[in-house]
């Protein structure tokens, strides 16, 4: 570019000069309606695949709500029990220069995926500042922005922010059984009515060890996972299904838009 050309002067002389493919008339007018029905399809086709996801992930949270119940008509062997009955807020501290901390993978929130706690990446040398400790006993509990309900539970040791809480269950607690209580919509509106912050809130810890937990005896706990990871897995799957099929209509306009005007179809 030259000196005094401005980068518009050169967008607008690029404009003048690009090609476009001009048709008679009435074939502009026949790609335009052919364009726009087919368009229209797609977009139907979107809109419908995020109203199934939208389904999929409320159907997940009913089956949350109508497997763990928090009324008062529990089975007669079942309890009222608060969170810091059943687990403790274990924050083994890990300093970055630690040897034993450099060989460890880090996990940020960053790393967990919202409602399904599933752990996409973690990260390992160059992190820098505190972390907390954890291993596979434990369940991680993102305080930071508790309505993005980050809950893991991790296969490995490793080391996390201090934005992540490592909680590990009493003895008689199963941690798959307590993640799904935390990830229940009304531990999520419990955490945000005591969370401290306002642009970035957090959940208020000491708040939070007075959350209700609806409690089996252990193997009802185990029979209640095996139930639920069953029927949120065929919730999951439509939810990917719907996804991928409002990508692929979210795609097919892009290219229908490229056919009509390279010829095509």
């Amino acid at each position: 570019m030259g000196s005094g050309t401005t980068f518009t002067e050169v967008s607008k002389t690029a404009l003048q000069h690009f090609p476009i493919p001009l048709p008679p008339l009435e074939e502009q007018r026949r790609i335009v309606a052919r364009l726009d029905e087919r368009m229209a399809v797609a977009e139907r086709a979107r809109v419908a695949a995020d109203r199934i996801a939208e389904a999929a992930t409320a159907l997940k949270n009913s089956l949350l709500r109508e497997i763990l119940p928090l009324g008062q008509n529990l089975p007669q062997d079942w309890r009222i029990a608060a969170l810091g009955e059943v687990c403790a807020y274990q924050r083994e501290p890990m300093e970055p220069r630690d040897a034993i901390s450099a060989s460890l993978p880090y996990v940020g929130l960053e790393h967990i995926e919202s409602n399904s706690g599933r752990i996409i990446a973690s990260a390992g040398e160059g992190i820098r500042g505190l972390a907390f400790r954890f291993g596979p006993r434990h369940v991680l509990y993102g305080k930071l922005r508790p309505y993005l309900n980050k809950v893991a539970l991790p296969s490995f040791d490793g080391r996390c922010s201090t934005e992540i809480i490592p909680l590990l269950p009493i003895e008689g607690v199963s941690r798959e059984y307590l993640a799904m209580c935390l990830r229940l919509p009304s531990s999520v509106e419990f955490a945000m009515r005591s969370k401290t912050g306002s642009r970035m809130p957090r959940a208020d810890m000491k708040a939070l060890a007075n959350l209700p937990i609806p409690l089996p005896p252990l193997d009802e706990q185990r029979r209640i996972v095996a139930r639920l990871d069953e029927r949120m897995a065929a919730a999951e799957r439509a939810v990917r299904a719907a996804r991928a099929a409002a990508e692929a209509a979210a795609a097919l306009s892009a290219s229908l838009l490229r056919d009509a005007f390279a010829g095509g179809g």
